[in-house]
């Protein structure tokens, strides 16, 4: 990436942005390795992009989907994908915190009725994981909205009991996305919908909260115990000039503890 600094007298004129170094906190990269080539006409990287760390009584980690351009693609056997699973699941068994909280790009299930494909379908993989392991929480990206779910099973189920709350947060500038949660009309060999099981009232029935009118931001608060959410709407979409002038959502949950882990 070319970056121009001439508005600073220290650093004037134009630089390229330097390699990322092969080694870091996330992990190993190598310059080669992908499949096909970048925007420049380049190599594409093979990087790892996975890893966790402790925070007070939670455990938090990091996972990589993308995953399409890696060695062996998106399949659960890839080489590329298969390692992160098998690093994830080796992760959690050594997992001892109170709660667990886990973060990637693409979300297994879609407040905007666009699940991304391959990434989508094949981070419900970290979902199985997550929920044998009883994690708790998942936040994601992608869709430009605020989203929030009821506790959910892989499957996209409600489990009130084990299952595992999606945030999606993608209301930083972006254009915003909206919120879908009418019945979807599924055609033929349709794979683009808020749930890769094919669900059509998905949303109806599992979407607890959600905007797609307004920018902001969610704080989020990791307790001894549990977790507090406070979304609050920053700038209302001039678009969507109808509706309510402002958006919030706050509320509280509860972990499952280290006791369902052992």
């Amino acid at each position: 990436m070319a970056c121009s600094t001439s508005g600073n007298p220290e650093t004037a004129g134009t630089f390229t942005q330097p390699v990322p170094y092969s080694d870091g906190q996330a992990g190993h990269f190598e310059q080669t390795g992908g499949l096909g080539t970048n925007e420049s006409g380049g190599p594409i990287g093979v990087g790892d992009g996975w890893y966790s760390y402790n925070l007070g009584a939670w455990h938090l980690i990091s996972l990589n989907i993308e995953c399409e351009t890696q060695p062996g693609g998106c399949a659960n056997s890839g080489s590329w994908f298969a390692a992160e699973l098998e690093w994830l699941k080796k992760d959690l068994e050594e997992n001892r915190s109170n709660c667990t909280l886990a973060y990637w790009h693409q979300p297994v299930f879609s407040p905007t009725n666009s699940i991304a494909v391959p990434e989508g379908p094949t981070a419900v993989a970290f979902w199985q994981l997550l929920y044998e392991h009883g994690a708790d929480l998942v936040l994601n990206g992608h869709d430009h909205l605020y989203g929030r779910y009821r506790p959910l099973d892989p499957s996209g189920k409600s489990d009130p009991k084990r299952g595992i709350r999606e945030f999606v947060v993608g209301t930083g500038g972006e254009t915003l996305d909206p919120i879908v949660n009418t019945t979807v009309k599924s055609g033929a060999n349709e794979t683009n919908l808020e749930d890769p099981t094919g669900n059509v009232n998905f949303n109806a029935e599992n979407l607890e909260a959600g905007t797609g009118q307004f920018w902001g931001v969610m704080g989020l608060t990791l307790n001894e115990n549990g977790y507090a959410w406070d979304y609050e709407s920053a700038l209302k979409d001039p678009a969507q000039p109808t509706g309510p002038a402002s958006f919030s959502d706050k509320g509280i949950g509860v972990c499952h503890g280290s006791a369902n882990r052992f």
